[in-house]
C-alpha cells in the first residue's frame, strides 16, 4: 500500500512538472509528442502492457501524432472503454484527465477491474474537419468487442468539481440507463453534474456543427457519454481521486452486465439543482392519453359544436393565408434589422447579442402583425373568435404529430402547447382563457431564454437570426398558432362589447410599437465591447510564384483612430473603418522550397524538402493533365477527378523542416500546389490607440511543375 501511495504521488510530481511547462499541447506538437512520450514511460514504469498506434496507413488523414492503448482484464461480459484526448486547446492542460486514468491503471494492475477496460490515450481528436477524432477513428477500425460495450470520453481538464454531462452527438444521443448511471454516479462521488435538459430535445438533427467527440463512437453503435468540466479551477488536487472513483463506483453498478434495453428518446427536465426524466413508455402513454381525452371530449361535444366544425372548415383557407402573411412580416423585419445593422456599422451584432436581436424581431414581426391584421378594419378574414381557437388546436395538433415523426421526444414542446390550447378553447371564461394562453408558450419561451441568453448556442442563432428562409420558417411555425389564440382573445372581446374595440387594438399596437422603437434604441446605443477589446482579424497572403504579398485588416465594429505595427512597420489605419487593404513589399525569407530528383527504370522518385517555419496546417495537391500513377508516397494520398488531381494529407503542425517524397512515372509533368496557413502569424503585429484584440493569420501559397 505504500508503494503503490508513493508512485501516485510520483506520479502528481512528474505529471505537474510536466504539464506545467508543457500545456497546451495541439496536435502534432513537440508538447503533445512529450506527453504521449511520458505517458508510455509511465505506464511501462507501473508494469503495464501497451499498445502504439499511429496514422502512417490511416486512409484520408495524417497526423504527427499517435495514441496509448492500454486493456484490462475483467470478469463481467461488459467493456468499458475510457477515452482521455492527449491533444488540447490553448485554454486546456487535460490534467485530470490524464492523472486520473493513470492512477486508475496503476490501481487497476493488481486489483483487475470488475469489467474488462480499455484506457485510450488519444492524441490528434480535437481538430476540426473530415476523419476527425482521427484516433477514435483509426481505433474504431480494428476494435471488434465481443461482450456489451459502453465509452466514456473524460475531457476534464482543470480541478473543479463541475462537470457538464454531454450526451448527444448530430443526431444521436447516449441511451437512459447510461445518462442516469453517470449522473448518479458522479453525483454520489461529491461532484455538481450539469445537464442541458433541452439539448437532446432541440437538436436532434445530424448538423456537422453539433458532432463532439463521441461522434465516431456512436457511428459504431456504442453508447457513449461525454465528460466537459466547466467553472473555474479550484486549488489542490481533490478532482483526480474522486474522477477515479466515480469511474469504479460506474463499474459496480452493473454487477450483471449492461441493460439488454435502451432508451433513445426520453426527455430531461432540469432545474434547481434537479434532473428528472421522461421515458419514452411513459411519454407515449401521457401522448395517447392527452389525444384520446381531447378525441372524447370533441366527440361528446359535437352535437353542439357541429355549427362551428362546418363554419371552421369553410373559413380554414385563411390559414396558409395568415401563415404566409406571417412569414411575409417576419422576411421584412429581418431585412429592417440588417438595415439597422448596417447603419449601426456592426453587421455581425446579431452574434454578439443574439438575445437581444431575437427578441427585436419578434417585437417588431408583432407590431406589424397588430397593424396588419387588427388596425386594418376591412379585410375578409374571419371575425369569429371561435375560428382562430380552432385554428390554433388544429395547427399545433399537426405541428405535434410532425415533430414526433421526426423525433418523438421533439414533440413534447408541442404537445404542451396543444394541450393548453384544447384547454383554451374549450373554456367560456375569459381569464381562464388568458391563464391557459399565457402557459401554453412555456416551454418554448424556456428554450429560447436558454439557448439564446443563458448559454447561446451558435447553431440555433444562425438558424433563426440569419438564415431568412429556414429561420424565419422556424420562428413562424412556432409563432403562428399563439398568435391564433391572441386573435381569439380579441375578438371574443369584440363579440362581447364592441364599443371599446377601436380603443384596445390602438393599444396593442402602439404598445409593440413603442417597444420595437424602444429596443432600436437599445439595439443603436448597445456596445458589446464594452467590458472587453473589440476583435481585429490580420490575414496575410503570400504567394510564393507570383512574389505578392498582401495584408486585409477586418474587424466586426469601426477601431477609431489606431496606429498599426506589423513586423516592425507603422501603419496608421483609415480611422472610422472595419477594413482596411495593404500591399507589401514581397519578402521569401520564411519559405524555402528545395526540389530534387533521381530515377529508376521508367519511375522517377522526387524530394522535396520544405523549410516552412512551421505553419498550423499544410495543404499539398498535384495536378496534371493526364491521370497520375502514385507508386509510392510518405504521406497518405488519395486520388480524385479520374486520377488527374491527388489529394496528398499532411497532419496539423507538421515540423519546421519537412521531407516530402513521391513516386510518379518518369514522363509525368505535375503541378504541385502547396498552401500553408499559420495562426498566429509568425510576423509580431500590434495594435495602439483603441482597445482592439489582434488575431492573425498567415496563408502561403506556392507552385510547382514536376517534368522530366
Amino acid at each position: 500500500m505504500k508503494s503503490f501511495v508513493l508512485s501516485v504521488l510520483t506520479l502528481f510530481f512528474w505529471a505537474f512538472r510536466l504539464f506545467g511547462q508543457e500545456s497546451p499541447c495541439a496536435e502534432g506538437t513537440q508538447a503533445e509528442l512529450k506527453r504521449l512520450d511520458w505517458i508510455a514511460h509511465t505506464l511501462k514504469t507501473e508494469g503495464l502492457t501497451y499498445e502504439t498506434l499511429s496514422y502512417d496507413n490511416l486512409p484520408g488523414a495524417h497526423s504527427f501524432a499517435h495514441s496509448v492503448v492500454v486493456n484490462f482484464p475483467g470478469r463481467l461480459a461488459a467493456r468499458l472503454v475510457i477515452v482521455i484526448p492527449v491533444d488540447t486547446a490553448p485554454h486546456q492542460d487535460a490534467l485530470v484527465s490524464l492523472q486520473a486514468a493513470l492512477t486508475a491503471a496503476g490501481a487497476w494492475k493488481n486489483h483487475p477491474p470488475a469489467f474488462p477496460v480499455t484506457l485510450f490515450f488519444a492524441g490528434a481528436e480535437r481538430a476540426q474537419g473530415p476523419g476527425y477524432p482521427l484516433s477514435s477513428t483509426q481505433f474504431l477500425n480494428t476494435f471488434f468487442p465481443w461482450e456489451p460495450t459502453s465509452v466514456v470520453i473524460l475531457d476534464i481538464d482543470s480541478q473543479s468539481t463541475q462537470l457538464e454531462l454531454s450526451l448527444v452527438s448530430g443526431a444521436s444521443i447516449a441511451p437512459l440507463w447510461l445518462t442516469q448511471a453517470w449522473l448518479e454516479t458522479l453525483r454520489s462521488a461529491g461532484f455538481r453534474v450539469h445537464i442541458a435538459g433541452n439539448q437532446p430535445q432541440i437538436f436532434r438533427f445530424d448538423l456537422p456543427e453539433k458532432r463532439t467527440l463521441a461522434q465516431p463512437w456512436f457511428e459504431r453503435g456504442f453508447p457513449t457519454m461525454l465528460i466537459h468540466s466547466v467553472g473555474s479551477p479550484t486549488a489542490g488536487t481533490g478532482t483526480v481521486p474522486l474522477v477515479t472513483l466515480a469511474l469504479n463506483s460506474f463499474m459496480k453498478r452493473f454487477p450483471a452486465g449492461y441493460p439488454p434495453t435502451s432508451d433513445h428518446s426520453y426527455i430531461i427536465f432540469d432545474g434547481f439543482g434537479k434532473t428528472f426524466f421522461l421515458t419514452q413508455e411513459w411519454y407515449l402513454t401521457l401522448l395517447l392519453v392527452i389525444g384520446g381525452l381531447i378525441t372524447l371530449l370533441f366527440l361528446a361535444r359535437q352535437g353542439q359544436r357541429g355549427v362551428d366544425s362546418l363554419s371552421w372548415l369553410k373559413a380554414i383557407w385563411q390559414i396558409p393565408v395568415t401563415f404566409f402573411s406571417l412569414f411575409l412580416l417576419l422576411t421584412f423585419s429581418t431585412g429592417i434589422l440588417d438595415g439597422l445593422f448596417q447603419q449601426k456599422g456592426f453587421s455581425s451584432f446579431w452574434r454578439y447579442e443574439p438575445f437581444l436581436t431575437l427578441t427585436l424581431k419578434i417585437i417588431l414581426t408583432l407590431s406589424l402583425y397588430f397593424l396588419s391584421f387588427f388596425q386594418v378594419r376591412r379585410n375578409p378574414l374571419s371575425r369569429w373568435s371561435k375560428f382562430y381557437s380552432y385554428s390554433a388546436v388544429f395547427v399545433l395538433s399537426v405541428e405535434t404529430l410532425a415533430a414526433a415523426a421526426v423525433e418523438l421526444s421533439f414533440s413534447f414542446y408541442f404537445l404542451w402547447a396543444f394541450f393548453f390550447a384544447v384547454l383554451f378553447h374549450l373554456t367560456a371564461k375569459k381569464g381562464l382563457k388568458a391563464v391557459f394562453f399565457a402557459l401554453a408558450p412555456l416551454w418554448f419561451v424556456k428554450a429560447l431564454i436558454e439557448t439564446f441568453a443563458l448559454a447561446p448556442d451558435p447553431i440555433l442563432q444562425r438558424w433563426i437570426l440569419v438564415t431568412p428562409a429556414l429561420g424565419n420558417l422556424i420562428v413562424a411555425l412556432v409563432l403562428f398558432p399563439f398568435l391564433q389564440m391572441a386573435h381569439a382573445l380579441h375578438y371574443l372581446s369584440h363579440q362581447r362589447q364592441n364599443r371599446n374595440e377601436k380603443l384596445r387594438v390602438r393599444l396593442l399596437f402602439l404598445s409593440t410599437a413603442a417597444a420595437s422603437l424602444i429596443l432600436i434604441a437599445v439595439v443603436l446605443r448597445a456596445n458589446p465591447f464594452h467590458h472587453q477589446k473589440i476583435p481585429l482579424t490580420v490575414q496575410e497572403q503570400l504567394n510564393i510564384s507570383h512574389q505578392t504579398d498582401n495584408l486585409t485588416l477586418s474587424s466586426p465594429v469601426s477601431w477609431g483612430r489606431t496606429t498599426f505595427w506589423w513586423n516592425g512597420q507603422v501603419m496608421n489605419l483609415p480611422p472610422q473603418e472595419q477594413t482596411a487593404h495593404y500591399q507589401l513589399p514581397f519578402n521569401d525569407a520564411l519559405w524555402k522550397t528545395t526540389v530534387s530528383s533521381q530515377h529508376f527504370l521508367n519511375r522517377k522518385v522526387w524530394h522535396l524538402h520544405l523549410e516552412n517555419g512551421g505553419p498550423r496546417q499544410m495543404s499539398v495537391t498535384l495536378t496534371s493533365a493526364h491521370p497520375l500513377v502514385v507508386y509510392d508516397c510518405n504521406f497518405p494520398f488519395s486520388l480524385e477527378q479520374g486520377g488527374k488531381v491527388v489529394q496528398i494529407f499532411i497532419g496539423r503542425n507538421p515540423p519546421p523542416e519537412l521531407d516530402l517524397r513521391l513516386t510518379l512515372a518518369q514522363d509525368a509533368i505535375v503541378t504541385v500546389h502547396i498552401s500553408a496557413r499559420y495562426q498566429p502569424a509568425p510576423r509580431k503585429v500590434h495594435a495602439e490607440g483603441a482597445p482592439l484584440h489582434v488575431e492573425s493569420e498567415l496563408t502561403v501559397n506556392d507552385t510547382l511543375v514536376l517534368t522530366s
